[in-house]
């Protein structure tokens, strides 16, 4: 087993430089991964893995900093977007992006190609609906563009595909092969998916078509052939009409799951970044308060002794001391012609109390509130004493002084 704290100190320069800017971020605590363009988020990660999940965790971040770095995510502000196609989009956009990266970082295709291959040379499960073998096919083929491995599943897939849409499966082919040199921008990867989609939806048409054929012979090798047809035909319909939920995960979707999927149930057992977020003040109730008072009450007087300090007073004759030389006349008949500093106890201090509110304190910050409140009640009642409570870090708009 290894231990993954080193590959975690490296994560936030890594993505930084990987994503062309300081702004990018990396989070990791909670249970989910993702990026918004800015951060990219980790799980809670265990404290010891193999080389499997360093990997895994490695290739995520390399993709998703290829995202922040190359795609125009305006793209999918377009409002005639369907889930169809913006799942189309991503398995070019994401080939597109990863090979952009590779390019500028080559140490990057390296995790990249591990992950693509650990993915996607897996035993794949074929779908009920004939019509996702469309996108499956989609998928291996772009991916077998970098990594020799997943031809075998591509061929699989691919043979499912050509058996079911034949026509459709020879177009999609040209189409892949114009993406493979054209698709240079999140723009381009956009239209590829269009036209997709496009190839798609006429491959439906056809098939309504053949539906409302009139002619079709009566013959019963015939009449099974259109049944299968009419299967097909509701399959791309389904396809065409499906959420998000419904259509197959991509590269990063399949990764996130399964860094979640290893992610310890207990957060604290396992590795996390403190995140800087805003803490927001509140009063203490009116029972914390009381009980505060309650327990504080001896301290007041424990505080007072002990904040006493000496205070000079006005000088006074004496017989010993320095000099007064405006009483040498007394000298015939007193000795206290000398000056005597005189001292008094007496109060005159300054105390500032500082709470530390960092994540350290996130299970004790109800405790330290009170002992600060008990502190600062029992102090202010002394006369010649001046006492402050600071909370830290803050800024100057959520910092509190009393």
């Amino acid at each position: 087993m290894n231990k993954i704290t080193e590959l975690n100190k490296a994560l936030p320069m890594v993505a930084s430089v990987l994503g062309k800017k300081y702004g990018v971020q990396v989070e990791i605590g909670g249970n989910t991964a993702c990026t918004d363009g800015k951060v990219i988020r980790l799980p809670t990660l265990p404290l010891e893995s193999d080389n499997v999940l360093i990997n895994m965790v490695r290739g995520f971040l390399d993709h998703e900093s290829a995202h922040i770095r190359e795609t125009d995510f305006d793209v999918l502000q377009d409002k005639d977007l369907t889930p169809l196609i913006k799942n189309i989009w991503n398995i070019f956009e994401d080939w597109r992006v990863e090979n952009a990266l590779a390019k500028r970082f080559p140490g990057c295709r390296t995790n990249l190609q591990w992950l693509i291959e650990y993915e996607f040379t897996k035993r794949m499960k074929k779908p009920k609906n004939p019509a996702m073998q469309i996108l499956s096919y989609l998928l291996l083929v772009v991916r077998a563009w970098d990594v020799e491995a997943i031809k075998k599943n591509r061929d699989i897939v691919g043979a499912f595909a050509q058996q079911a849409y034949p026509d459709l499966y020879g177009k999609l082919n040209s189409l892949l092969e114009q993406v493979n040199i054209k698709c240079k921008s999140s723009k381009d990867a956009m239209n590829f998916a269009k036209k997709t989609a496009a190839l798609i939806k006429a491959e439906s048409l056809k098939l309504d078509n053949q539906k409302q054929d009139k002619n079709v012979k009566n013959k019963s090798g015939r009449v099974e052939n259109i049944n299968r047809s009419l299967s097909k035909q509701d399959g791309i319909k389904q396809l065409l009409k499906a959420n998000e939920g419904n259509l197959p995960d991509g590269l990063s979707e399949r990764i996130a799951g399964e860094l979640e999927g290893v992610a310890p149930g207990n957060p604290m057992r396992g590795l996390s970044v403190a995140v800087e977020s805003p803490k927001h003040f509140s009063a203490l109730e009116e029972g914390n308060i009381s009980k505060v008072k309650r327990t504080s009450t001896a301290l007041h007087a424990r505080l007072h002794s002990l904040l006493q300090s000496k205070t000079l007073v006005r000088r006074s004759g004496s017989r010993h001391g320095k000099l007064d030389t405006g009483k040498l006349y007394k000298m015939n008949h007193s000795a206290k012609i000398f000056l005597r500093n005189g001292e008094r106890q007496g109060i005159n201090t300054a105390i500032h109390i500082l709470l530390d509110c960092s994540s350290s304190m996130r299970n004790k910050m109800e405790l330290a509130s009170q002992a600060c409140y008990g502190i600062a009640n029992s102090l202010h009642k002394i006369n010649g004493i001046s006492v402050g409570v600071t909370a830290f870090p803050a800024d100057s708009v959520l910092g509190c002084q009393i």
